[in-house]
């Protein structure tokens, strides 16, 4: 099996240069094995943090559009913790090993227990969510056509950046939850002043099996 690509890119603020750190030890404490894209908030709505954050996420992925590399890209928000085995568990999960070239995916690697469209039809390291249900951007992976599609269509879509996201994915795509959550929120106060949320079924050592 060919080893998925995938480059990722962190939205921040210059102010919060500790928790970002402290977000890149933990991802480098696990077998990613690669570095991190940073992407700073240039204050262009210095007054409205929700549409900086927006501006920033949109930014980030305009920069991952960009770049001529990786098979799917890995938005990520700056206050997080990981699973230690987080590429593994991506390499093996059965979303990204049935994809093709061409094919469409967006997924949540972090749950604050997003209900599923329809149980029955769930994976064992998987649901699929109610593409109104979806929020926080803390760790989106995107196909490359789900990426160009949501930035063709920003303008289009109201809301904050993890709206805009999922549901412009969702024009293309089920929108896929990684079950147990792969990454924590870190329980430190939000860039934009949005409220804190937390994934229960988070698990630092989950090892998914090489045969999905």
């Amino acid at each position: 099996m060919r080893p998925v690509e995938i480059v990722a890119f962190m939205g921040s603020v210059s102010s919060r240069r500790d928790v970002r750190a402290m977000t890149i030890e933990a991802l480098h404490r696990t077998d990613w094995g690669a570095d991190v894209r940073i992407v700073l908030d240039q204050a262009r709505q210095p007054d409205d943090k929700g549409r900086r954050s927006t501006d920033t996420a949109r930014e980030a992925l305009e920069r991952a559009a960009q770049t001529d590399h990786g098979d799917l890209v890995l938005f990520l928000e700056d206050d997080l913790e990981f699973n230690r085995n987080l590429r593994h568990n991506l390499e093996h999960w059965r979303p990204i090993v049935d994809l093709r070239p061409g094919d469409h995916l967006c997924a949540s690697l972090y749950d604050p227990d997003i209900g599923s469209l329809n149980p029955d039809e769930d994976g064992d390291t998987w649901r699929v969510v109610h593409p109104e249900l979806p929020y926080g951007s803390q760790a989106v992976l995107l196909a490359r056509p789900t990426l160009n599609w949501i930035l063709d269509g920003w303008r289009r879509q109201p809301g904050l950046g993890d709206i805009k996201i999922f549901r412009l994915a969702a024009e293309k795509t089920p929108i896929h939850y990684h079950r147990p959550s792969l990454v924590q929120h870190r329980r430190v106060p939000s860039s934009w002043g949005g409220v804190a949320h937390h994934a229960e079924n988070y698990d630092e050592s989950f090892l998914a099996d090489e045969h999905p």
